[in-house]
């Protein structure tokens, strides 16, 4: 499976960014406008840089650039991801793009759920956090951890109505339940190191989980390596 990592520009100590470039492999790398620094400082040259550059505050020196005008109806994350799923990189890991203003974190958890109902494998890491999308019906439905995964693990539903919503072997567990956008029961359940599954029948939701149990966790059908 071809992998990209996106790095975008919000505001980061990018402790996360360093775990993820230490553990996990990729094929190409994204800077999204004011990433390109953040790679630059580590001394990787990536793949692509997308953006207007208001955030990096100039072009930068890159044999492969993608520069948008600031006037434009999709934000460079948006962008940059519809590259990469051009491209063929079936799975996306999106760095540096969940802190700071909180309308650019809402819209790129927006993207998450839209790049996984066209069918694409994608992971937002947050602060100390992975963001998981599920969408109903379609492949990426069901969430799975493998044995000794821990920590805190929330499930917030996206779409107005979530039915059919299942978790198993966490502190507490449902069985085919209905939720909604407008309910936070779903809010700091437990991984208390058995094997976990969390799935739904229809609609859409996040699963939130600690970036160190990352390895542990998999779509249906697919693992992270």
């Amino acid at each position: 499976m071809k992998r990209c990592l996106l790095v975008g520009a919000a505001p980061s100590a990018h402790k996360e960014l360093d775990y993820i470039l230490q553990t996990q492999g990729f094929d190409a790398v994204y800077a999204v406008d004011g990433g390109f620094a953040a790679l630059q400082e580590r001394g990787i040259v990536p793949d692509a840089v997308f953006g207007d550059f208001d955030s990096l505050g100039a072009v930068p020196q890159h044999p492969c650039v993608f520069e948008y005008d600031m006037h434009k109806d999709f934000t460079d994350m948006d962008l940059a991801i519809g590259h990469a799923e051009q491209q063929g990189f079936e799975e996306l890991v999106i760095c540096d793009a969940f802190t700071g203003r909180l309308d650019h974190s809402l819209g790129n958890l927006q993207l998450l759920i839209q790049a996984a109902a066209r069918g694409t494998c994608v992971w937002g890491i947050g602060e100390e956090t992975v963001i998981a999308p599920l969408v109903a019906p379609g492949l990426f439905c069901s969430l799975s951890f493998a044995e000794g995964a821990q920590g805190t693990c929330s499930v917030l539903s996206h779409s107005d109505v979530c039915k059919g919503v299942t978790e198993v072997g966490l502190e507490w567990e449902l069985g085919g339940a209905t939720c909604t956008n407008r309910a936070l029961w779903g809010i700091s359940n437990e991984l208390i190191g058995r094997p976990a599954s969390i799935s739904l029948e229809e609609g859409s939701l996040w699963v939130i989980f600690p970036l160190l149990e990352f390895p542990r966790a998999a779509y249906t059908y697919i693992r992270v390596q």
